[in-house]
C-alpha cells in the first residue's frame, strides 16, 4: 500500500483542500483547537484525538470562568479566586 504523500496524482491543491481544519486554529488565535481536534477524531475515530477535543474544550471553558470575575485582584490574574 502506497502512503498518500507519494502518490503522484495527489497535488498540493488537494491537500490543501483537505487541510481546511488547520485554518480554523490560525483564524480564531487558538479559540477553536477543540474544534480542529474534534475533526480529526471524526475523521480517524482514533480515541486519542477525542480526548485531545473534550480537553481543549474543557481548558477553554475553564479559562473563560476564571477570567471572567470583575475583580482587580492578582488572584484573578492567575485564575484562582480570593
Amino acid at each position: 500500500m502506497r502512503s498518500m504523500a507519494a502518490d503522484p496524482k495527489r497535488s498540493s491543491w488537494g491537500e490543501l483542500e483537505h487541510s481546511w481544519w488547520l485554518f480554523l486554529i490560525a483564524l480564531s488565535i487558538g479559540f477553536l483547537t477543540w474544534a480542529a481536534f474534534g475533526y480529526i477524531w471524526l475523521r480517524t475515530k482514533a480515541r486519542a484525538w477525542g480526548l485531545a477535543a473534550v480537553g481543549y474544550l474543557a481548558l477553554l471553558i475553564a479559562a473563560c470562568v476564571f477570567l471572567s470575575y470583575d475583580q482587580d485582584t492578582w488572584q484573578v490574574g492567575v485564575g484562582a479566586t480570593g
